[in-house]
């Protein structure tokens, strides 16, 4: 039965409803209109149609952005087993004579000039149509046996997420006919060799990819041999770089399955010398008035947008990792810091090299007290950390690989060594999206822990901010901790990492003659400013402040305080009057400015009138 509830979710999604004819699976003709007209919930219930859907693509005109819908079409359903591997998104299915829900479509919301022009279809080696992502008329989502299986809003698929959805469909039709032909038990070893070596040798897979292919391929087969197999992608890996000749490819793979082909390698198969050569766009400047770029919106306003690279630095016990972490927290969690507002609230990566992992929680636990206290929001779900404890507890002994690594530019010694340790988190954070639906923003803390370069050659520097700008540009946002320069307090190492920066925040420890008097025998105390602020720089926002946590996670924010402010409150505290502190040899500043800056540290509340608190 069709219910007025998914209808208006359905509408709600900003899909266009229709009535499905139940012979031709097409639109249903509202008498004197035609078949691609647009029907209400109300009128479906009303003139009780058995079966509703909706369009891709139709009456978005107004629009800029259409609906693509990916249908599996496997009359195994092995395919449709592995559509948990696609981003979390609205999900539709069927109940075939009351059996167990079946997942059927997955419907995505893009970006109108990212519509393919024509059908994508992906088929097995028998001709049989395994999947296919329709980008036109429509699709019935409704009634008979058809249900919403996950009530999702479609998820907005940029350029590269759309990209990397045409892989993973490929994967999956692959992993689909495997399954068909693969050999029963007993003989299955001699088929994981072959196949780890011909995504090795013919495809662009990464090694993370190649493993998940065979996980995938005993969870259909129920083989328990799971690391076995796994790890013969990293032992062909290494076959084929000390000598490619010896690794089995494809041909060996279908003797293996005594198959004379298979068709669904060929979607995955690396193209060499096929690329087609583009040249750059000439655009002058009316062209230029009218080009409509996607917009940069605020994440943590004004500090972060969702297409930035940035940087928090300082000496130790500056607080950085705390601000960090706090951070992590308030941006998935919907909540301001401090007077920075938290515009689009998204999941977060927070990748600690350094501290081990129960330090790292301790400190969560300490800025998540004023969460309990206050009744705050805490969206763990979009909360992700990984610390070096976690990798060595998942089988990695020497914790991660670096990001970058020290280059001499001559020779070999030129090899960019980083690219592992960068694809290793980039396929993390790739995780963290498919699980959450949305894609996370990094921090990486810090630099000096998970890169091995020698800071003061900006050469070093350039793959990874090269990377970490690259990352921005795909919709990964991110923030990476370094430490200062002990001599200047300037950021460690070559200035010439700044220039690709969007924020640069400076933390400076409070010397103790500067400290404010704060209960507990642990609290924060840092002067913080701003070296570089691209979107917000010259106002009001980019000042330098006071910032201070005590021992329950209360963040507090105060003007910047000079030496002069903290020797008042010092004497104030003492018992001096005005006029003692204008003669004091500690204070050169006159009895008439002593007063007003008296007035305005207690209108900030440093320090309090002992008389008003007294009454």
């Amino acid at each position: 039965m069709i219910n007025i509830h998914d209808l208006t979710f359905l509408k709600e999604c900003g899909l266009h409803l229709t009535a499905i004819n139940p012979e031709t699976k097409k639109p249903v003709d509202k008498s004197g209109y035609g078949k691609w007209v647009e029907w209400e919930p109300d009128e479906i219930i009303k003139h009780n149609k058995q079966r509703a859907g909706f369009y891709h693509d139709r009456f978005n005109d107004h629009e800029d952005f259409c609906f693509l819908d990916v249908d599996f079409d496997d009359k195994s359903l092995i395919a449709n087993q592995l559509m948990h591997q696609l981003p979390v998104t609205l999900t539709l299915g069927k109940k075939p004579n009351g059996s167990a829900a079946i997942e059927t479509h997955a419907t995505f919301k893009i970006p109108k000039e990212l519509k393919p022009k024509k059908n994508f279809e992906l088929f097995d080696s028998k001709g049989n149509k395994i999947i296919e992502v329709l980008r036109s008329t429509c699709t019935w989502a409704l009634g008979h046996n058809r249900h919403i299986i996950r009530k999702k809003e479609p998820v907005m698929l940029d350029a590269d997420s759309l990209q990397s959805l045409f892989k993973q469909l490929k994967i999956i039709n692959f992993v689909t006919e495997l399954r068909k032909n693969w050999p029963k038990e007993g003989k299955r070893d001699q088929a994981y060799l072959p196949l780890t070596g011909a995504l090795t040798r013919d495809t662009d897979l990464t090694t993370l990819e190649k493993e998940n292919v065979t996980e995938t391929l005993c969870e259909l087969t129920n083989d328990s041999e799971v690391k076995n197999r796994r790890d013969k992608v990293k032992y062909q890996e290494k076959q084929f770089k000390e000598n490619p000749e010896q690794v089995a490819g494809i041909k060996s793979l279908c003797a293996a399955l005594n198959i004379p082909t298979l068709k669904s390698f060929d979607y995955l198969k690396r193209e060499e010398g096929n690329e087609e050569f583009k040249e750059y766009p000439l655009i002058d400047g009316h062209a230029y008035s009218l080009i409509k770029y996607p917009p940069v919106k605020f994440v943590m306003e004004p500090i972060f947008t969702e297409r930035s690279t940035s940087q928090m630095f300082g000496a130790k016990e500056s607080g950085k990792t705390l601000v960090g972490q706090a951070l992590s927290i308030s941006i998935p969690s919907g909540n301001d810091f401090l007077d920075y507002k938290c515009v689009k609230p998204m999941p977060t990566g927070y990748v600690e090299g350094e501290l081990p992992g129960e330090d790292l929680r301790a400190r969560r636990d300490t800025i998540l007290n004023d969460y309990w206290d206050k009744g705050k929001k805490y969206k763990a779900e979009w909360t992700f950390t990984l610390c070096r404890d976690d990798l060595e507890m998942a089988g990695f002994p020497y914790g991660f690989d670096s990001i970058a690594v020290a280059r001499n530019l001559s020779n070999a010694d030129a090899e960019d060594y980083g690219r592992k340790g960068r694809k290793l988190i980039e396929n993390w954070l790739m995780g963290i999206e498919k699980k959450t639906g949305h894609k996370p923003f990094l921090f990486l803390d810090n630099i000096q822990a998970l890169a091995d370069i020698d800071e003061n050659r900006a050469s070093d520097w350039t793959p990874l901010l090269q990377w970490t700008n690259h990352l921005k540009h795909k919709g990964f946002p991110n923030c990476f901790i370094h430490h200062a320069n002990k001599s200047t307090g300037t950021s460690s190492g070559s200035s010439a990492k700044e220039r690709m920066l969007d924020t640069s925040i400076s933390f400076t420890k409070l010397n103790p003659e500067e400290r404010l008097d704060m209960p507990g025998l642990k609290n924060l105390q840092t002067r913080v400013k701003f070296d570089k602020a691209r979107n917000f720089g010259g106002g009001k926002m980019d000042l330098p402040f006071i910032l201070t946590m005590n021992e329950d996670g209360v963040f507090t924010k105060y003007p910047n305080l000079t030496k002069d402010d903290f020797k008042i409150i010092e004497l104030y505290k003492d018992g001096n009057s005005v006029k003692d502190m204008a003669q004091s040899k500690e204070l050169k500043i006159a009895e008439k400015t002593i007063y007003k800056r008296l007035k305005r540290l207690k209108d900030m509340e440093v320090i309090k009138d002992e008389k008003k608190s007294s009454k």
